[in-house]
């Protein structure tokens, strides 16, 4: 499955921002409007949260379409700076 511009350039967009909290929810919800669907290993829909102060994480992705995994993860990483704030890199690979 090829990843639209569209859901890279937002994605990318949000990697160009710092955050209250990590953005889970904006991040899923662009993958949905572009049929990717967030899935953890039992290929339920994915629920959880992101724990410390730095960190990453791979979400396996589904196509919307077909109803198959594709080959692809949602990849996140973030880091609490001094300000609280938290920079959010995020990406498919």
């Amino acid at each position: 499955m090829k990843i639209s511009s569209g859901l890279k350039q937002y994605l990318n967009e949000i990697s160009k921002r710092y955050h209250q909290s990590i953005p889970l929810t904006e991040i899923f919800n662009a993958c949905k409007i572009n049929m990717l669907f967030p899935m953890q290993e039992d290929g339920s829909e994915w629920k959880g949260f992101l724990c410390g102060e730095s960190g990453s994480a791979s979400i396996e992705l589904e196509d919307m379409n077909t109803g198959k995994k594709i080959k692809k993860c949602l990849q996140i990483q973030w880091y609490k700076m001094q300000s609280c704030k938290y920079e959010v890199n995020v990406y498919i690979l």
